[in-house]
């Protein structure tokens, strides 16, 4: 007999602050990063392990990523600073996203564009 449980996904997102000068893009960390968990706790057990190996501190910017999270900062649809990714606009130094899903399924977003392959990311560097 399989049981299913039925959980209550939110999407959290992590703002990488640009320590020493300069981002790290990767297919693990974009300027944002968005995960979906179950819970704030879950959150940020999730995100210090997808930061894990991309963290760095600069005397004169501080950490590269700050992960504390509340029942607040959970949405029901992927957004930053309580706007949808479709509202988000491109800057000069704010052009992609990684989504990390529950299931660990990642995609890429592109500000202006939408969802992109990873390498389509990479065209702009």
């Amino acid at each position: 007999m399989k049981t299913t449980i039925e959980v209550d996904l939110k999407w959290y997102y992590l703002d990488q602050n640009n320590s020493g000068g300069y981002f790290i893009r990767n297919e693990t960390v974009q300027e944002y990063v968005l995960i979906q968990a179950v819970s704030p706790e879950d959150a940020e057990s999730r995100a210090n392990h997808i930061v894990e190996g991309y963290s760095s501190y600069c005397e004169c910017c501080g950490e590269r990523w700050s992960v504390w999270f509340t029942e607040r900062d959970g949405t029901d649809e992927p957004c930053i600073y309580n706007k949808p990714l479709d509202e988000v606009d491109p800057g000069w130094y704010r052009q992609n996203a990684v989504l990390h899903y529950f299931d660990g399924t990642k995609r890429f977003y592109k500000f202006g564009t939408g969802f992109v392959p990873y390498e389509q990311l990479e065209d702009d560097e």
